[in-house]
């Protein structure tokens, strides 16, 4: 007869991934879920397949779903390489926007949710921090600049979402272009007609810097038309 064993019962192996779990592992899957099926398709049991352990491991790393998503926002904004200020606000958002752009075309997706959820980490605030700071210093009030880093983030996730999934109608052959002139001509659009070989040209960078220098042009000069109207207003108001 054989002798009982004294090792206790043999466990079976574990379970793909498991050994290297992590909460950084669980992050970086839960990115890549979000990039190929938007929010829709992130769910514990999702993230878990996707490593190969079982969902109930997750666990012991994030709290639940809403931990998860939280992590994720402070990867993708908290992980943005802020560029060093040189003290000149033009030169300083268009660095940033600059910065942004990079970053986010890596998760497009997950920056998005990310900047469309309420903010609960320390660490994903540090962009937001880094815009305030110089509008800060180039004289915008606290609500003026809270404005404006709303509107630029609106603006540069517009950009990259564009950039990253919207069709686009581009005719780079001139037989195409000569066509569809005649086209809008025919049906009464001059304007169109005529800038056609423009329309239907289209380039990522110029689009993004050419609105992103309108955006910082059009603040910049906002808050410096306030400022010009503030000192004549004290300049000509009555001395007691």
């Amino acid at each position: 007869m054989r002798a009982p064993s004294t090792t206790g019962p043999r466990r079976g192996r574990p379970p793909r991934g498991a050994a290297q779990l992590s909460r950084t592992v669980i992050v970086e899957a839960a990115i890549k879920i979000i990039e190929k099926d938007d929010a829709s398709g992130l769910t514990m049991r999702a993230v878990a397949r996707h490593i190969g352990v079982d969902a109930k491991s997750l666990y012991n790393h994030v709290a639940d779903k809403d931990a998860l998503l939280d992590a994720v926002s402070e990867h993708v904004l908290g992980d943005l390489v802020l560029p060093a200020p040189s003290g000149n606000p033009r030169a300083d958002l268009l660095a940033f926007a600059s910065a942004f752009r990079v970053q986010s075309l890596n998760h497009p997706r997950s920056t998005a949710l990310a900047l469309s959820r309420h903010v609960a980490t320390i660490e994903s605030l540090a962009p937001a921090e880094t815009v305030l700071r110089i509008l800060r210093r180039a004289g915008f009030e606290t609500p003026e600049a809270i404005h404006a880093l709303r509107s630029m983030v609106a603006v540069l996730v517009g950009l990259v979402l564009r950039e990253v999934s919207a069709k686009r109608t581009v005719l780079d052959d001139a037989g195409q272009r000569v066509a569809r002139r005649e086209e809008l001509r025919k049906a009464g659009y001059a304007e169109l007609a005529s800038s056609c070989d423009t329309l239907f040209h289209f380039d990522n960078d110029e689009e993004f810097d050419f609105t992103v220098h309108l955006v910082v042009e059009s603040l910049l000069r906002r808050r410096a038309c306030a400022s010009h109207a503030q000192t004549r207003d004290s300049a000509n108001r009555p001395v007691d």
